[in-house]
């Protein structure tokens, strides 16, 4: 924080100071590039709304510094007596222990002292991983029950499907999240289902941090230097009336006579899988 008098400074200044702050002086880079953002609300409409107000002046910073970065936000509770114990002994924010706690309970047999050390991004991979190849399915709610759920939000029948929905667990906002496909004869629809809690995740987002050209970097990014073998075909821009939060662009392009699809997350910008067809 250096000499920065950030007392009586609303709250947005004070998060674009200390992550500017935290870009300037290399805390923040190419390599340690997530940061853990934690809303601590009586409010739960409030808070949401903090939350993404917060994440969006992250991500923008992030892009004025052309890193490909990552903002996990969250809700936390300071009423909640096993996480503050847990952040007490290990000496951490009441964030960075509820985000471990929700990686132990992803992870039977480990422990929270296994991922004390690590740094949220570190945690982060982590996520991502146990997202790619979870140890125990058992503890999510299943496919079956996460796609019944995403068809009532949605309000659409089994019979209106055109073809077999395509279900996948990624991580996302600091939690695990069945990534639900669904399409019918009118519309396509992409419906994120919290794989523990069962809970859509919708907070009435209605603009994206992105635009497509950015998003469309972010996958060249991730390609390397496959990229420049890669020739866009399509894209789509899923929004709110037609998709769940967070939203997302959705490419497909070609590499050597084969066929991609890559999902990017239009919010905070994370290239959420990029796939074969």
């Amino acid at each position: 924080m250096g000499d920065m008098a950030l007392e009586g400074t609303s709250l947005e200044l004070t998060v674009n100071a200390l992550v500017g702050s935290m870009l300037q002086k290399g805390y923040l880079n190419e390599k340690t590039n997530t940061v853990l953002l934690s809303v601590d609300s009586k409010d739960e409409t409030d808070g949401n709304a903090i939350k993404e107000k917060l994440s969006e002046k992250i991500s923008i910073l992030f892009d004025t510094e052309s890193i490909n970065g990552s903002v996990i936000s969250q809700t936390v509770s300071a009423d909640d007596q096993e996480l503050s114990d847990l952040a007490s002994q290990y000496k951490m924010t009441l964030g960075k222990a509820k985000l471990i706690r929700t990686i132990v309970n992803m992870n039977p047999g480990s422990d929270f002292a296994d991922y004390a050390e690590l740094t949220v991004t570190e945690l982060n991979a982590v996520m991502n991983q146990t997202a790619e190849d979870p140890k125990d399915e058992s503890i999510y709610i299943g496919k079956e029950k996460a796609l019944e759920i995403a068809l009532n939000w949605r309000k659409v029948s089994a019979d209106d499907l055109v073809c077999e929905p395509t279900i996948e667990l990624v991580a996302s906002r600091g939690t695990i999240c069945y990534l639900i496909d669904v399409r019918t004869h009118s519309a396509v629809y992409i419906v994120y289902v919290d794989a523990f809690t069962g809970g859509i995740p919708s907070e009435g987002v209605n603009e994206p941090n992105f635009t497509a050209e950015e998003a469309w970097s972010f996958v060249c990014d991730q390609l390397g230097s496959e990229a420049e073998k890669a020739t866009l075909l399509k894209q789509e821009f899923n929004d709110h009336t037609v998709s769940n939060f967070p939203m997302t662009y959705l490419f497909r392009f070609e590499i050597d006579d084969i066929e991609y699809a890559a999902l990017v997350d239009a919010l905070n910008g994370t290239v959420i899988r990029i796939t074969k067809i």
